[in-house]
């Protein structure tokens, strides 16, 4: 059978870029759960919807428990706004044939950068580097979660390097880097430090 349609427009998603669409969103995933048999939610073509939510959810779009569900945009833009808590734009969970089309993630402040390494102790398992743009460290920043941020590997890929604490240090954009002795990090540092590679901090 045809598609049910649902369209976000329709549950009061703007698309602007600046209003919170994310109670809009929700509101339209409400009614798709109560639709019985396949589902589409549409988004606008070219749209762009901030995903702002402070409501304890970790993911701006958490589906649980979908069947039959397509998600689409064209050329549509989904902007995630951290500052409510959010850490992620999509979790699906325990979801039958889901589908989801026609869309660039992108988040509403930058939240990584490429940094310069300028020294690397791989006994004391720190590295100090020198960002290209301000990530906003004015104080130590100690990851709530195992957070992962990477290395430029090879034309592509990056190797992974979990991080316990980053510190600004003296100096413009210059931040210490405190890594966690997981997943053969001095290797990495090794590698990193003959290659004279960069750093996404």
């Amino acid at each position: 059978g045809l598609d049910m349609i649902f369209r976000v427009k329709d549950y009061g998603a703007v698309g602007d870029g600046v209003t919170d669409d994310s109670p809009a969103i929700q509101r339209a995933l409400g009614a798709v759960r109560n639709a019985e048999g396949p589902a589409c939610l549409v988004f606008e073509p070219g749209a762009s919807y901030r995903l702002c939510d402070s409501s304890g959810r970790w993911a701006a779009l958490d589906l649980q428990r979908f069947s039959d569900l397509t998600l689409h945009g064209e050329d549509t833009t989904l902007v995630l706004d951290m500052t409510g808590g959010l850490k992620s734009y999509v979790n699906i969970n325990e979801c039958r044939n889901m589908r989801m089309e026609g869309f660039h993630f992108k988040t509403l402040k930058p939240v990584y950068t490429m940094s310069d390494v300028l020294a690397i102790d791989r006994e004391a398992l720190t590295m100090d580097v020198r960002a290209e743009q301000d990530v906003g460290l004015t104080e130590p920043y100690i990851p709530s979660i195992r957070e992962c941020f990477g290395l430029p590997h090879a034309e592509g890929s990056r190797a992974h390097m979990f991080i316990d604490r980053i510190e600004p240090l003296d100096g413009e954009r210059c931040y210490r880097v405190c890594l966690r002795d997981f997943d053969d990090i001095r290797c990495k540092l090794r590698y990193l430090e003959e290659n004279r590679l960069r750093f996404i901090l």
